[in-house]
């Protein structure tokens, strides 16, 4: 006895018996290190550009949107590509794609961007972000109405579709993003869906996985008015701090993408056909305090909005 309890020397002498690491572990051990050590490669990302809102909907005057997609636009269901505002009173407007999941091919001419082509049909993306900047323009009220000097309320949102039993459920954000007071589904097309709206009504969770919500307003950076047109005078006041915001985000679009051949000259080729999982940036703004003014051309549309998408993989 020992200290109350049974000692045996046979067992003290044992040795503690070896733990089997399963294959699965050593190759995810194996693989961990592997990609520690691999360089990364740079995606070939939609280049910097700058986008006006549009219409959220024909003769609609309240609000303006714009829609992004951080793959390419072309939706899950393969039934096309997805659509976010109006461009003109009778055409839907695509999402801009950034295209942070698309490879760099061989006939590049750039020798940099060359070497970023992927080698073989698989990769793992190992980093993802987008910078942005939102920004009002100067406000001549010579030309412009006053009521575009009005603050602008933006409300951007990052969602994701819900995955449910292995597959995508259907989705369309422009009619099914948000959820009324009686919890149908309702969007930016649908009928009666004006600024309040747009402020009040909260995100369908049960489609869309929500990243992000922001709300923020924005103020002009300064107004003009020319006082004698023939003397050239003019004035420039209610200058301002608030006429931009810079966003930065980070996101997660996968984790292991598969092409078909991706050294294609064919676009859609230089995109995976399998891993990728999508998110919406979608921006909408309206002013405040004109409800009882707005008028044919009071929409959203004097501010630029622009983005630097950034995107990496590794292809050990």
């Amino acid at each position: 006895m020992n200290g109350g309890k049974y000692y045996s020397k046979r067992r003290a002498g044992r040795k503690p018996k070896a733990t089997k690491m399963t294959e699965a572990k050593v190759e995810a051990i194996a693989k961990k290190a592997i990609n520690e050590e691999a360089e990364s490669k740079y995606f070939n990302s939609a280049a910097l550009g700058t986008v006006s809102p549009i219409n959220s909907y024909p003769n609609r005057t309240s609000m303006s949107v714009l829609g992004y997609c951080t793959g390419t636009a072309f939706s899950v269901q393969n039934t096309g590509t997805w659509k976010y505002g109006w461009s003109t009173s009778t055409a839907e407007q695509n999402m801009e794609s950034l295209n942070m999941n698309r490879v760099f091919v061989s006939t590049q001419t750039d020798p940099i961007l060359k070497a970023y082509r992927i080698q073989g049909t698989e990769c793992s993306p190992s980093f993802a972000q987008t910078e942005w900047c939102i920004e009002r323009d100067y406000i001549d009220t010579t030309s412009a109405g006053e009521l575009d000097t009005a603050p602008l309320y933006c409300r951007m949102i990052r969602v994701k579709p819900i995955i449910k039993k292995g597959s995508y459920q259907p989705i369309d954000p422009k009619n099914d993003l948000f959820l009324d007071q009686y919890n149908r589904p309702t969007g930016v097309n649908s009928a009666g869906f004006q600024q309040y709206e747009l402020m009040m009504n909260k995100v369908d969770n049960g489609k869309y996985r929500v990243i992000e919500d922001k709300r923020f307003v924005l103020n002009p950076p300064g107004t003009g008015s020319t006082l004698e047109i023939s003397n050239g005078d003019t004035v420039v006041s209610n200058l301002g701090l608030t006429s931009f915001k810079t966003l930065k985000c980070r996101h997660s679009i996968g984790n292991k993408f598969f092409y078909e051949t991706p050294d294609s000259s064919t676009a859609t080729q230089q995109f995976p056909t399998d891993g990728y999982t999508p998110e919406f940036v979608l921006f909408h703004f309206t002013y405040m305090g004109v409800n009882a003014n707005i008028t044919t051309g009071l929409d959203a549309k004097r501010l630029n909005i622009t983005c630097k998408p950034v995107s990496t993989f590794k292809d050990f």
